[in-house]
């Protein structure tokens, strides 16, 4: 009975003071965080402290992030420094201000007289020196290549690649063009490719667009081609298309009839940008010739008369001589003015003849039978009593009111 008893004693007990003593255990020994805090630190206290933690761990942070950009930084420096003395360069070598200004007008002057022991002298001076201005070395290269030797022109570009040297676009363009000149389609791909490798291939300049629209059309990738041109017109703000440019695509063009439509498209995008324009336009015969058969070209279908009516009147401003010979433009005149006459535009027709009148063309420039159908339209448009008072004939009638009376 006592024993019971003692057990029935220690079992109030433990229901009395079980939750007094629970909570005692907590706050002596931290089993609660919150309680914890609530014991020793007050809010402001708490705040201070998690605020202090975070600035320390970011400042830290930074710290060691700064620390691993300058190693890298150092790493690299280390790399470059190692790898100027690697063992199959030449050894270093200096070079005054006044030499290293006097190299580009050097190898310029022994390009242009095809002096090539010069420029192998040159080529060795630099490399002595341990010059890594790689827009040199393509100047070496232009300048070998103006003297008929690619094969040195060739030896710089490997040169380049056994110094460490990398090599820009214009390296590879230079040297794809003088292949393809040559008719070494092989090496020109094996250039194209190592561009392509290298990441070069994004063109910026009219000059390496010229060189890969070349190539592509001598290898007859028609793709490649339309891929460029539209590249072309994509960056025309910084590449600045000129004459060049656009005669070299008029001349892909005129030899594929299924691309005619194209042709009329670039011929448009050439005189509204303003480059089919007689104040930019430097006169040469080549191009004249691709415009003149660009102008034929069109005429011979009616739908591209307006265009190509356009196009050879720019052409008669920007030629010194444009009515000797007189043939072909003289076909294409009795096409373009045919055309209109037969699409009914008679005053596009006449707009077109007073134009060309005004330009001083020859009598013999018109067809009997062109003369006799202006003629007619003369004598309609003399006896119509009620205009047609559209925009597209008030716009020419307004032209007329400027070329005034042609004698």
């Amino acid at each position: 009975m006592a024993q019971n008893a003692l057990l029935s004693t220690r079992g109030y007990l433990q229901r009395k003071w079980a939750p007094a003593l629970t909570q005692l255990t907590c706050a002596a020994y931290g089993t609660s965080a919150t309680q914890w805090f609530r014991r020793f630190l007050s809010p402001k206290e708490e705040k201070d402290l998690y605020l202090g933690l975070t600035a320390t761990f970011r400042d830290k942070l930074t710290e060691k992030t700064t620390y691993s950009a300058k190693s890298y930084s150092n790493i690299i420096e280390q790399a470059i420094l190692n790898g100027r003395n690697h063992p199959n360069l030449p050894p270093r070598g200096k070079l005054s201000h006044e030499r290293m200004q006097e190299i580009p007008h050097a190898i310029d002057l022994a390009g242009k007289i095809q002096d090539t022991t010069q420029l192998e002298a040159i080529q060795r001076e630099m490399e002595e020196a341990e010059i890594s201005t790689v827009t040199l070395y393509n100047r070496l290269i232009r300048g070998f290549i103006q003297s008929n030797a690619i094969e040195l022109a060739d030896n710089v570009f490997e040169r380049l690649q056994s110094n460490h040297l990398l090599p820009t676009t214009r390296t590879m363009t230079y040297l794809i063009r003088a292949h393809v000149k040559k008719n070494n389609l092989e090496k020109a791909r094996l250039y194209v490719e190592k561009m392509q490798h290298l990441s070069l291939n994004k063109l910026r300049t009219a000059f390496d667009y010229s060189v890969m629209l070349e190539y592509s059309i001598i290898n007859g990738d028609s793709h490649a081609v339309d891929f460029l041109w539209r590249d072309i017109l994509k960056y025309a703000e910084i590449v600045k298309p000129g004459m060049g440019l656009y005669t070299q695509h008029l001349d892909y063009l005129t030899f594929r009839p299924e691309l005619h439509s194209n042709l009329a498209e670039v011929a448009e995008e050439m005189l509204r940008r303003g480059v089919a324009s007689p104040t930019s336009f430097q006169w040469n015969p080549h191009a004249g010739q691709i415009l003149s058969k660009t102008v034929f070209t069109l005429a011979q279908n009616p739908e591209y008369a307006t265009t190509s009516s356009q196009l050879l009147i720019f052409l008669i401003k920007a030629s010194p001589h444009p009515w000797q010979p007189l043939s072909p433009l003289d076909q294409s005149i009795n096409l373009i003015i045919n055309a209109f006459l037969k699409r009914g535009q008679d005053l596009k027709a006449l707009a077109f003849y007073y134009r060309l009148k005004r330009h001083n063309a020859p009598d013999n420039a018109f067809s009997a039978e062109t003369t006799r159908s202006i003629s007619d339209v003369l004598s309609k448009a003399e006896h119509r009593q009620h205009m047609d008072a559209s925009q597209e004939n008030k716009a020419i009638l307004a032209e007329f009111s400027l070329l005034g009376q042609i004698p």
